[in-house]
């Protein structure tokens, strides 16, 4: 049977529109989206974790990830934030070797899995991957944003093929100079048993184009999961 396969939008992905949090949740539902990520921006606006929760329940929407940075100390209260408004994983940007193991320990402790961007060119992801392998924890797995691989000289693909089985987090980056091939990332996340989400991230912040793009990607899940059975 193929794998159900959640996509997610991410809030940014609307900033141009000049909505709030509330306005960018009611075009998301009318979309026919039932999860969406969210970065610093959404914390700041609502800053009441269970009230945002609230809200996204009220459309049928769940929180599918947050975007979370900065040393441990600061991490924890963002992980606790997410997991108050009934979301089960973040994405940093950064983990040094050394803050790893804690990490790893409070991504258990929280029951909040803890996604490691692979952005930063060849030697940062060398160094994710080694971080991955010492600390080998189901809770602590590698991120993909396909925008930020580009800018890094890296091909995503190539990215999902190396960390297969450890990518706990895959998003389509749009309106950018390069674009991944849609039916071949799919592929390839679901060849490798994939079970997380797609999120995806419009950067031209504007609605049209973002519905566009999720139509795409609709289009290309649909195709691979056809073809799949």
């Amino acid at each position: 049977m193929a794998p159900e396969v959640k996509l997610a939008i991410h809030l940014s992905s609307l900033e141009k529109e000049g909505w709030d949090v509330e306005e960018c949740v009611a075009w998301t539902n009318r979309l026919g989206i039932q999860f969406v990520e969210a970065g610093a921006a959404v914390r700041g606006e609502w800053g009441d974790a269970a009230e945002l929760r609230r809200l996204l329940e009220s459309y049928k929407l769940t929180l599918e990830a947050v975007d979370a940075a900065g040393e441990i100390a600061e991490l924890e209260p963002q992980l606790r934030w997410a997991a108050e408004a009934g979301c089960r994983q973040v994405v940093v940007a950064r983990v040094d070797m050394d803050q790893a193991p804690r990490m790893a320990e409070m991504a258990e402790r929280l029951k909040m899995a803890i996604n490691v961007d692979l952005c930063g060119g060849a030697a940062r992801v060398e160094e994710v991957r080694e971080i991955l392998e010492k600390i080998d924890s189901p809770w602590m797995r590698a991120a993909i944003d396909t925008g930020h691989a580009f800018s890094a000289g890296c091909d995503p693909l190539e990215l999902a093929a190396a960390f297969e089985g450890r990518v706990g987090h895959f998003r389509i980056r749009t309106g950018g100079r390069e674009a991944v091939p849609l039916r071949s990332a799919i592929d390839l996340l679901l060849d490798g048993d994939y079970r997380g989400g797609i999120g995806i991230l419009e950067e031209s912040g504007r609605a049209r184009a973002l519905a566009a793009r999720v139509e795409e990607v609709r289009r290309a899940l649909e195709l691979t999961i056809h073809n799949s059975r």
